[in-house]
């Protein structure tokens, strides 16, 4: 009787010890099963967090994926993500630095080289964004990137490596079969005339872009730098044009610039003058009684490489100065309000 009890326990327990292997090894199949499923949701997850305005929460699963995921879509996907995300630039930098050589995909790659960039020139780091303007363009060398190498070009110019900009600026005049793109290459090749004292030359140059057909284009450019460097005739030919083109208004905005700026600031907004009914949006960076603290405003928003206007109104007997900064597309207004934040200058985007 004892000897059949103990093999009625003995088998319980062996069918017990059974049971719970299968149940063991159904458990880690399962789990084996949810985890790659976890983690190939994961980008979702940011996308919502994003949506419930939980930055921290998404950046943190960023950066892990950053350094986890294998898939080379993806890690495009978190890396641009990363950039559009992250207020802290310097991290950033640091992760896309170590992170962009393993896209292989050449348009990816520029995409976000070309990005990383930008970062780096609201960072200060302007010797840094040059190169990688120009890296951006050499990655993808195809004629729709050529203003990467003009952007390059200013830059350098910006810290005084002047025969790498001349360089690269005759490098567009001669390759791009735009005229916009040969004729800011050729604006930098006439300022760079005029600061190194060929003022025949310089002049030369920026007649000739202004005889152009299309010679509004950078009109208001040459009309900033014949303000700074005292060359009336010029103004004075540049200002016809750009009075015929979008009237008196627009010469008074660009009477701003009366004070000095860096090529960087005459050259980023290079192009066709816009009237404000063209723009997408302003970027209001303040109100004031008073016009000084309005062009003090101005000054501070010159030093961070952008384009400022003053708008007069009137509320209650009483005269205000608002002072904007305006944006082209939605892209240029995101662009705008990241420089704006890193120079610690608060703002909000109106559309009247």
């Amino acid at each position: 009787m004892i000897m059949i009890n103990q093999k009625i326990s003995c088998k319980n327990n062996f069918l017990k010890t059974y049971i719970n292997n299968i149940i063991r090894i159904s458990l880690l199949i399962l789990l084996f099963q949810i985890i790659p499923a976890a983690f190939a949701q994961t980008f979702s997850d940011v996308l919502q967090l994003e949506k419930k305005g939980e930055t921290e929460k998404s950046l943190k699963i960023l950066y892990q994926l950053s350094d986890k995921t294998a898939d080379e879509k993806e890690l495009f996907n978190v890396l641009d993500k990363i950039i559009s995300l992250d207020s802290n630039i310097i991290r950033v930098i640091n992760t896309e630095e170590r992170k962009i050589p393993l896209i292989s995909d050449n348009v990816k790659r520029t995409i976000l080289i070309k990005k990383t960039a930008l970062l780096m020139q609201l960072a200060g780091m302007i010797d840094r964004a040059g190169d990688f303007y120009e890296s951006a363009y050499n990655t993808n060398p195809v004629e729709g990137n050529l203003p990467l190498l003009l952007d390059s070009a200013v830059l350098n110019l910006e810290t005084g490596n002047i025969e790498k900009s001349i360089y690269l600026a005759d490098f567009v005049i001669d390759k791009s079969k735009k005229n916009e793109e040969k004729q800011k290459g050729l604006l930098i090749i006439a300022y760079i005339s005029l600061i190194q004292g060929d003022q025949l030359k310089a002049e030369k140059i920026f007649s000739g872009i202004l005889d152009e057909k299309s010679g509004e284009i950078n009109a208001s450019a040459v009309y900033k730098i014949s303000l700074m460097y005292n060359l009336e005739n010029l103004k004075n030919k540049a200002k016809d044009i750009i009075i015929r083109n979008y009237g008196k208004k627009t010469v008074d905005e660009l009477d701003i610039y009366l004070y000095p700026v860096t090529p960087l600031v005459l050259f980023e907004n290079t192009g066709r003058i816009k009237t404000e009914k063209e723009y997408y949006a302003f970027i209001q960076t303040g109100v004031y009684n008073s016009e000084i603290n309005a062009s003090n405003m101005m000054k501070k928003i010159a030093s961070a490489g952008l384009s400022g206007i003053i708008r007069e109104y009137f509320k209650e007997g009483t005269k205000y100065y608002k002072v904007l900064v305006p944006a082209k597309t939605e892209s240029d207004a995101e662009n705008i309000n990241m420089i704006l934040k890193h120079n610690s200058i608060e703002s909000f985007m109106i559309f009247d």
